[in-house]
């Protein structure tokens, strides 16, 4: 029985976003060299065809209704006339598996396309249809159960649309089965809510389903529009196959898939924010769970989210015993941590065992010996969320209870763990410093009410205190750094469902500045704009370390010509320190200097939150922090030309050579091009922007800003 969903408005360019994937892509992940089995009746039409790369197709009759092609679009589309609309891992290949709608040619297609003998073997395997809409494990439940077992795939299932039972393949334990986000054709976080029609009854089993969520309601796509946990679930399953370019191994890991996936799926819809009965652990986020992914941990500690793969067999770990991995965190952060790992099912009749031969529990240790746990009997998985207590190293440890254990596990299993973090970094917090004092804005971007953190930090890393409350969805909070703090830094619990900014308040004479949050630190920061006494104008640097290690810093200062001189030097900051490089105290800068700057640390390990003021005087001061990374294109959405007197001016870098930069105006609220410069100097300083005050571009254009070739 495949369930056919209801129609709806267009908004799949709005669907993906939300999942945060266009910031995989950017950074270089699409897809590239995975391959998924999109596992339904019939084959894919020919309007979805021409937008993917099908390297094999199991022959069916060719889709009449669109529902596979529209889930096979979700997952992989790559049209280029039709760019909003691509699939969540646009550069896959997929494997057509189609059936003929019985249960035994359902699971000849699964054997088919995960036959490890098979030149296009799918790593990732989704199916986006509705079986038994009872509460009982199944034929298909068991099959998917026996072959995620003994091949080593990842299976991502749709929930089902029954507003209760999860139907099966969905309930079996080895694989992710998704619900149904309501994303309301939005990108933002705090108006999503779970479709009503999504299932989230658990089997009888009691295992917690679904594990996750995505959008599903009103997608478009190229073979057409669409509602349903049919539309989600092709997001999950592709998010695994950009993981699995990421880092290859996972394609043989399918429990540090769902490790990862779980614990990078902070998007809390409704419930607990870590797990709860309609959204799981959440809806997923691309961009942290690739951040999760692009470390292994081995046995070593992990400096920053990782995952780890271990293989258990019936002596490791022994009844009673543990396994044991570690990981670095700073006080106020907020931690996830997930383990998965497999049941055992003999090969599948709809009366063969299925059974949790381990029960693993989780426990996260803190360095004073504070301890989180998680300790289910039924899931097959465990999930940990909380806010860091200290700086330190923390213990992952997964016990093997003897309660539940059910001795000798044919061919043992696979356990799979991973940690991710969330924080806001402020890297220029001041209390009371000059006449100078900090307020923060701190917004609720989620749809969930949620506890927030505010915790303070002197320059050096020592801990200084903190400030805590709870927002409702969409409610703000300002408070004041405190007086005591001086010159310090802050660190707030969480980043994608929280927004954040810093008010520089000075009185005597009043002014106001203002600088966003750094929610990514990175290992190469890149400030467009340092000033040395030009016309009175100074910068100040506050180069934050948000690491329990030492970092090493390096400065590298590249002058506009004629503007001073370059000049690299190199600093070791200490851990949770904040170092401020004020360029009056740089002579090696000449007398004046205008320019940019090249902040990197010495590891990807140790990632760095920069805030850059330009200040004028006591009470002048400019302020923006390391948010915007490095682009081939980048929008000035207000470039003021003589606009009741004020007038902008622009500084470009590009760190990758002297190749020539493009701006190109328009005149605001029409997009009509008014002016275009070229420049060949690195960095180049534009005062006024345009130059000439062109008359044709009115008092406020806005601009675009690009390189050639980058």
């Amino acid at each position: 029985m495949m369930l056919i969903e209801v129609e709806a408005a267009p908004a799949s360019d709005v669907a993906i976003p939300t999942d945060r994937a266009p910031q995989v892509w950017a950074r270089g992940y699409t897809g590239a060299g995975s391959r998924i089995a999109i596992l339904e009746r019939y084959n894919i039409n020919a309007t979805a065809d021409a937008c993917l790369d099908i390297v094999a197709a199991r022959a069916s009759t060719v889709d009449p209704v669109g529902h596979k092609s529209r889930v096979a679009a979700i997952a992989a589309c790559n049209d280029p006339n039709n760019p909003t609309l691509r699939g969540m891992a646009y550069g896959a290949q997929i494997v057509d598996s189609g059936h003929d709608n019985t249960q035994p040619d359902i699971i000849g297609a699964l054997t088919w396309a995960t036959d490890p003998a098979f030149v296009n073997r799918a790593h990732v395997v989704n199916q986006s249809e509705s079986i038994e809409l009872d509460n009982i494990l199944h034929f298909t439940d068991r099959a998917y159960d026996y072959w995620v077992k003994n091949r080593n795939f990842t299976a991502v299932i749709a929930a089902g649309n029954t507003s209760n039972n999860v139907t099966s393949p969905a309930k079996a334990y080895n694989v992710i089965a998704v619900g149904n986000v309501d994303d309301n054709n939005t990108v933002s976080w705090s108006d999503d809510v779970m479709r009503g029609t999504s299932s989230h009854v658990n089997p009888n089993t009691g295992v917690e389903k679904p594990e996750v969520a995505a959008p599903g309601t009103n997608i478009n796509t190229v073979a057409g529009q669409d509602t349903g946990t049919s539309f989600a679930a092709p997001q999950v399953a592709g998010l695994a196959a950009l993981l699995m370019q990421r880092d290859p191994d996972l394609r043989n890991w399918p429990t540090a898939v769902k490790a990862i996936i779980m614990a990078s799926a902070v998007h809390n819809i409704e419930g607990d924010s870590h797990l709860s009965g309609q959204d799981g652990a959440g809806s997923i986020d691309a961009a942290l769970a690739d951040w999760v992914a692009q470390t292994e941990g081995n046995t070593g500690t992990c400096s920053e989210p990782c995952w780890w793969n271990i293989a258990t067999t019936n002596a490791y770990p022994a009844s009673g015993g543990n396994v044991e991995r570690t990981f670095m965190a700073n006080r106020g952060e907020r931690i996830r941590v997930a383990i998965s790992w497999l049941s055992y099912a003999d090969p599948p009749t709809d009366t063969s065992l299925d059974l949790l031969y381990r029960n693993f529990d989780l426990q996260v240790i803190a360095l004073n010996g504070e301890t989180r746990r998680s300790e289910s009997a039924v899931n097959n998985f465990e999930i940990i969320e909380f806010t860091a207590p200290a700086t330190g190293q923390y213990t992952i440890r997964t016990v093997r209870n003897p309660a539940g254990d059910r001795g000798n596990e044919p061919g043992g299993n696979l356990l799979g763990i991973a940690w991710s973090k969330q924080a806001t970094y402020l890297p220029d917090v001041r209390g009371n410093v000059d006449g100078w004092t900090s307020t923060f804005a701190v917004r609720n971007d989620g749809a969930e009410p949620r506890p927030v953190r505010v915790t303070y930090f002197y320059a050096s890393g020592a801990y200084a205190g903190e400030s805590n409350t709870a927002l409702a969805p969409d409610q703000s909070w300002r408070l004041a750094a405190p007086s005591y703090l001086g010159l310090g830094v802050a660190i707030v619990d969480g980043a994608e469902d929280l927004s954040v900014a810093v008010l520089q308040e000075h009185s005597g004479p009043y002014t106001l500045d203002a600088y966003a949050g750094v929610a990514t630190a990175r290992q190469d920061i890149h400030i467009p704009i340092v000033q040395k006494g030009n016309s009175g104008w100074y910068s100040d640097l506050f180069v934050y370390n948000p690491n329990p290690q030492n970092a090493t810093v390096t400065l590298t200062f590249k002058a506009a010509p004629n503007n001073g001189n370059d000049w690299s030097n190199t600093y070791v900051l200490g851990a949770g320190g904040m170092a401020r490089f004020y360029t009056g105290y740089l002579p090696a800068l000449g007398v004046k200097f205008v320019g940019s700057v090249r902040i990197s640390s010495d590891s990807p390990d140790r990632p760095l939150a920069v805030a850059a003021t330009q200040f004028y005087g006591a009470s002048q001061l400019m302020e923006l922090s390391s948010t915007q990374p490095l682009a081939a294109g980048l929008y000035g959405p207000l470039i003021q030309n003589n606009n009741s007197g004020w007038k902008s001016g622009v500084t470009l870098r590009a760190p990758w050579g002297n190749l020539p930069m493009y701006a190109t105006y328009q005149v605001s609220g029409t997009g009509g091009g008014c002016a275009w410069e070229t420049w060949w100097d690195n960095p180049q300083i534009v005062y006024p922007a345009p130059q000439g005050n062109p008359p044709g571009c009115g008092a406020a254009p806005n601009a675009f800003f690009s390189a050639v070739g980058r």
